[in-house]
């Protein structure tokens, strides 16, 4: 836990520090440039050198000596390196992270998405040490942007296991980062309002807004409606598409020919992140340019046009190659990965803009098309997201507040123009991203899906999240200090309005999780100890067929799968159901699909299960809950069944009990990691002479071996009957265990 607190805290203040002193730039300026660049950088390494851990550590490594050298030439003027490098961004992240650690304390994954895809995403991330979508395994969503997950990956291994709470820590830290200029505006706001004040009234105006930028930070993010608050994941996802817009924008808005190339590469970062958050990224990105392009042109006219356009352009190349790197990199890794689930439920493949125009103008061959208009226009125009007000008419509002703001600066004439531009830009790009949205839902879903989807105004929430940031960076960046007094009552008045205003959404969404659907959440957890006592018996490379006739839902089958991981699990609700989940499979089909598999695995059944499928098998008294069977066919064609194990899930009290040796024995990640945190003895062998290496060696755990090896594990015990991890390893025929105790210098 120390361990998972302090090394991302620490990794995240020496690269916006490396970047800060290599720059120049302010700590709150400089914390996001830095994360994107280390994402692009990891992104490159597993699409070219096939290994993510080259990036990770590369990156921190570089970081870690321009930091050094940084110090090095502060070292006559300590307070002026805390002014110009750490400053109160410092202080505001450090209050953030703690926030964004302690509100995810006790986080959990149970949601489909979250099982079916992000979850084993970072998984395989993980293991593989490559890219997910180059995983052998069968999962959906594997042509998704990685972006997301590359930052989880980093933040995995700095925290030295993977938990599902730091996943969220990871995702929610990566937008504060992008939001803390918003915080430099509130500064720079505050300082203002104390000019001419008294020593004590100039302090309280700087706390108010140093803390007021958090809170506003903070609480933005909550009151934004969504149709299932504890849909976390993919809401957090779709949050950070749009502070990554917001970003650019606020980029594009601040762009000055003074520091040129610097702007331009920070905004063609920022471009890069975007279209690597979510596909959707690269249909936002010829808006962002068209912004750009505007900004560059009506206001900087120094240099002839045919320039002009070679230097504009410059900040769209790296992202463009990236996006269509990334895509042939997909496409050649599919012809050796597993692509069973490549696009899975939705996919942005094969959509073309000649596709899209047959959406509008009729000529698109669409039965369903009435429906999705009218709950899209539901969704656009009715659906109440923030403040009791639809997505257009918040968007209207966040441009008309821009063009306000720009009828008051009347002694800035440039400013003014770019503001009344950012103005016309929110109100049409706002248009524009409906439009988009309703068009993919049109092409990219399935029938039964894209109705459903397009009433779903989370999907809204991106650009409104965006709108809503830019409208706050731009007030406070562009006011000179008049009006105090009303100023001054807005912050207090939207503070209040979200704190106490909305005190019953800040509850749902800060317990939603918890507390909304309590039942599923105790199932989930039941079923991760259930799936750890079943992974025991099965080796990384089996696959089983699971029943489970109790599920309502995908979510336990998914879950199961999640948790067994890297075993195939499939299965789930078989049989006849009114659950929507469920998969009636005739009696040969079951037959057929438990013959694929090395293992059945009845979590649980019923009478109606019996009836429909008894045909199949020799002899169904030996059928059991929580039974594991060996399955072979009989001479009369039946399937006989051979009890393996009866499977007994341990409670967390009886978990806490277990040594070391037994949880590696187990295949228990969690608790390995818990007890090496508590300072077990990593070499620590059980009655038979045996370590917890020894023991993941031979029940195929990579990754518990390799967490042990980071440990401090010797390679080389010897058990009782003179066996060593790497024996085990071969007998039973786990290369991947080998070859890294091979390369840790096993004999």
């Amino acid at each position: 836990m120390i361990r998972a607190f302090v090394f991302p805290f620490l990794y995240c203040v020496l690269m916006g520090s490396a970047w800060s002193m290599a720059f120049k730039k302010k700590f709150s300026d400089s914390l996001a440039p830095a994360l994107l660049l280390h994402i692009i950088v990891v992104l490159l390494s597993g699409m070219l050198l096939h290994k993510l851990s080259i990036g990770i550590w590369g990156g921190i490594l570089f970081a870690a000596i321009v930091a050094v050298h940084g110090v090095r030439s502060f070292l006559p003027d300590v307070r002026s390196f805390l002014k110009h490098t750490w400053n109160h961004g410092l202080y505001v992240f450090t209050i953030l992270y703690i926030f964004c650690f302690l509100l995810n304390f006790k986080k959990t994954f149970f949601q489909f998405d979250e099982f079916a895809q992000w979850g084993m995403f970072l998984k395989e991330n993980l293991r593989l040490n490559a890219l997910y979508v180059e995983s052998p395994l069968p999962f959906f969503h594997k042509d998704y942007v990685p972006a997301p997950v590359i930052f989880e990956t980093i933040w995995c291994r700095l925290a030295g296991r993977f938990h599902e709470a730091d996943v969220y820590r990871a995702i929610q830290m990566l937008m504060f980062s992008m939001v803390l200029p918003v915080f430099n505006s509130f500064q720079s706001f505050g300082n203002k309002m104390a000019i001419g004040s008294s020593a004590w009234t100039r302090s309280i105006f700087k706390e108010f807004f140093q803390l007021g930028s958090i809170f506003l930070i903070i609480f933005m993010f909550l009151f934004i409606k969504t149709p299932d608050t504890t849909f976390f994941y993919t809401i957090t996802v779709d949050y950070l598409l749009g502070v990554v817009f917001f970003y650019c924008m606020s980029i594009i808005f601040k762009f000055n020919t003074q520091d040129f190339w610097y702007q331009a590469a920070l905004l063609s970062l920022a471009l890069s992140m975007l279209v690597m958050t979510k596909s959707t990224g690269v249909a936002l990105l010829p808006m962002l340019f068209a912004f750009y392009i505007a900004v560059y042109f009506l206001y900087y006219d120094r240099h002839p046009i045919l320039k002009k356009c070679m230097l504009a352009s410059t900040v769209i190349l790296f992202p463009l190659l990236l996006w269509l790197g990334y895509n042939i990199f997909i496409e050649h890794v599919g012809d050796a990965a597993d692509m069973t689930y490549f696009g899975g439920i939705q996919s942005y493949k094969g959509v073309k803009l000649s596709t899209i125009a047959r959406v509008f103008t009729g000529g698109a061959d669409i039965p369903y098309l009435n429906e999705l208009r009218d709950k899209f226009f539901k969704a656009t125009f009715t659906i109440k997201i923030f403040a009791g007000l639809p997505y257009a008419v918040l968007v209207l509002l966040a441009a008309l507040a821009i063009f306000f703001f720009a009828y008051l600066k009347k002694n800035d004439a440039t400013l003014r123009k770019k503001m009344i531009l950012s103005s016309c830009f929110i109100f049409f790009a706002g248009a524009a991203y409906a439009c988009l949205m309703y068009a993919l839902y049109a092409v990219a879903f399935p029938a039964e899906r894209a109705a459903l989807l397009s009433s779903y105004e989370r999907y809204m929430n991106s650009f409104f999240i965006a709108a809503l940031l830019l409208v706050f960076f731009i007030y406070y960046d562009s006011r000179g200090g008049r009006n105090i007094a009303w100023d001054f009552v807005i912050v207090v008045a939207f503070l209040s309005y979200l704190v106490f205003g909305n005190y019953r959404t800040l509850y749902v969404t800060y317990m939603g999780a918890l507390k909304k659907d309590k039942k599923m959440f105790t199932a989930i957890s039941e079923i991760n100890k259930e799936a750890i006592d079943v992974s025991s018996m099965v080796k990384e490379n089996e696959s089983i067929y699971i029943v489970r006739r109790k599920e309502k839902t995908p979510r336990i089958s998914l879950a199961m799968r999640f948790y067994a991981h890297p075993r195939i699990v499939n299965g789930g609700l078989i049989g006849p159901s009114k659950a929507r989940w469920s998969d009636n499979l005739t009696p040969m089909q079951l037959k057929t699909a438990i013959n694929k598999h090395d293992y059945f695995y009845v979590s649980h059944f019923d009478k109606d299960f019996i009836r429909r499928y008894s045909e199949i098998f020799e002899d169904t008294e030996i059928l059991r809950n929580k039974g594991l069977y060996k399955s072979a066919v009989a001479a009369d064609g039946k399937l006989r069944l051979e009890l393996v194990a009866v499977i007994e899930p341990l409670t967390n009290v009886e978990r806490m009990r277990l040594t070391l040796t037994e949880a590696a024995w187990r295949g228990d990640y969690e608790m390995v990691a818990l007890m090496l945190e508590r300072g077990e003895d990593v070499n620590a062998t059980d009655k038979n002479g045996a370590s917890a290496l020894m023991h993941a060696a031979w029940r195929g755990y990579t990754d518990i071996a390799m967490l042990l090896i980071d440990r401090g594990a010797d390679v080389n015990i010897i058990g009782k009957n003179d066996s060593t991890a790497l024996m085990n390893a071969v007998f039973n025929g786990h290369e991947d265990i080998a070859m890294l105790l091979l390369d840790k210098g096993a004999d």
